[in-house]
């Protein structure tokens, strides 16, 4: 019965539930005492939690004993199991109106008091933590936690650190985050915070900063994880670039995303200092407000040194049209691509010409750009015209048979409602011939610069 109620749980990403007397474990300790005994007799069921904002219709600062009580609940009843918590109390105060940038945490005394009690019970079970996930205004609230993780003897079972705080920051923290030796995914997504001491972090697979200042503390973070499989940063106004020159070889790392804001400069920088074999998804994003043309030969050179990529995201790229299509002709092994802006450049060198009448000597010497491309997703198309997309895409789909290069299977393009683009003759037909060739269309769409996804296996 513990294994049958144990899949009635509704686990997220890091083995957490939120408490609601709707769903298990808490509806199963109501239906009978049988049933309730052996959920009391289950503490894997009760090893993750979540606690928010807004739950049942309050807040934090007004009614945080609610809040405290499932926390004791769940500390409880998971007796010595490993415990996840993740928890996110941005809302100082009641109402719709927006929450005051920075926040005013230190007027809000009820916050800061049930803050305060939830720490604290945190603090009692810190041997037991394997996952905290933390949403807050300002790191100051959840210091004490992140310094019982750098002080001996630190969290010894903890494998996920997630700490997010809205915002732009300039000061720079340092925790002794080896102290916990079974990290295996760290998210860093507030000022920067560095690592205290040389140890390694030989778990450590997945890792994201998202307030990067400096690519020597960037570098740090490399050093010490040799493991890594999965690296997103973001680097932010980045004062200068320091002379680094020492190459990082990542022999495990698959999946790398940067991005920059203010200094597209400093991608260009980064990646010259990487050489990762086996990289098989890179996505870079440079800032669209400075997108004029500049030499980036650092990417050009980056994906010499990466023979086996096979999903590449290149956005508000400040390279020449001509640097872009040499980028593509190092990659033949992309199966996904995604560009912004488009133009009818590259859309032209993707399309692939009609071999008819050709010999087959003559057809083998063509070896077309992007081979074994499947799923393609334009971002931006006010570069391009629809007639020269339309013909990319249907010379990529039509005879698979005869061409193996012919392997598309997925096409995504922005449908702005304010433009009707999908009404246009061009793209309607364009969404015919895609149905009718490979069966599957995605569209985006634009709200607010924020961007939804919706998959369809058929449009009309």
């Amino acid at each position: 019965m513990s294994n049958i109620f144990m899949s009635c749980l509704n686990f997220d990403e890091i083995g957490c539930v939120t408490p609601s007397r709707s769903t298990a474990p808490l509806v199963l300790t109501q239906v009978c005492r049988y049933w309730c005994q052996i959920c009391l007799a289950t503490p894997r069921l009760w090893s993750g939690i979540e606690l928010k904002d807004k739950e049942l219709g309050k807040l934090l600062s007004s009614d945080s004993e609610s809040f405290l009580s499932r926390l004791d609940v769940w500390i409880a009843r998971s007796g010595s199991c490993p415990i996840s918590v993740k928890f996110s109390y941005t809302d100082l105060q009641d109402g719709n109106g927006p929450m005051p940038f920075p926040p005013e945490h230190g007027e809000n005394s009820d916050y800061l008091k049930g803050m305060h009690l939830i720490i604290g019970r945190l603090l009692h079970c810190q041997n037991r933590w394997k996952a905290l996930d933390m949403n807050v205004p300002h790191l100051s609230m959840v210091e004490p936690l992140l310094h019982a993780i750098s002080v001996h003897p630190g969290a010894p079972l903890l494998q996920h650190l997630r700490i997010r705080i809205d915002g732009l920051f300039d000061e720079v923290h340092t925790y002794d985050l080896a102290l916990s030796p079974q990290l295996q995914s760290v998210y860093i997504l507030c000022q920067p915070i560095l690592p205290q001491s040389h140890a390694r972090f030989e778990h450590l697979t997945e890792l994201e900063l998202e307030y990067c200042s400096s690519i020597k503390g960037c570098l740090q973070w490399i050093d010490l994880t040799p493991n890594l499989e999965t690296f997103k940063v973001h680097f932010l106004r980045m004062q200068s670039l320091e002379s680094e020159s020492h190459m990082r070889r990542l022999e495990n790392l698959r999946t790398l995303e940067i991005s920059s804001f203010l200094d597209n400069a400093v991608l260009g920088q980064f990646l010259k200092l990487l050489e990762i074999p086996v990289l098989t998804k890179l996505h870079v994003r440079f800032d669209s407000d400075q997108i004029e043309t500049q030499n980036q030969n650092h990417i050009r050179d980056f994906l010499q040194r990466s023979p086996v990529l096979e999903a590449l995201t290149l956005l508000w790229s400040p390279m020449s049209e001509e640097d872009v299509l040499e980028c593509l002709q190092l990659s033949p092994g992309l199966t996904y691509l995604n560009l912004a802006p488009m133009t009818d450049k590259i859309l032209h060198a993707l399309t692939l010409s009609d071999d008819n009448g050709s010999s087959l000597v003559e057809s083998r010497a063509r070896i077309p750009l992007c081979p074994a491309l499947k799923v393609i997703k334009i971002s931006d198309i006010d570069d391009c015209s629809p007639t020269t997309l339309v013909n990319m895409v249907s010379s990529r789909c039509d005879d698979k048979a005869a061409n193996p290069s012919r392997s598309l299977e997925t096409v995504m393009i922005p449908d702005d409602p304010r433009l009707s683009l999908t009404k246009q003759p061009d793209i309607a037909q364009l969404t015919n011939n895609i149905i009718q060739h490979i069966g599957e269309v995605g569209w985006q769409h634009h709200d607010y610069d924020k961007w939804t996804w919706n998959q369809l296996a058929t449009w009309k």
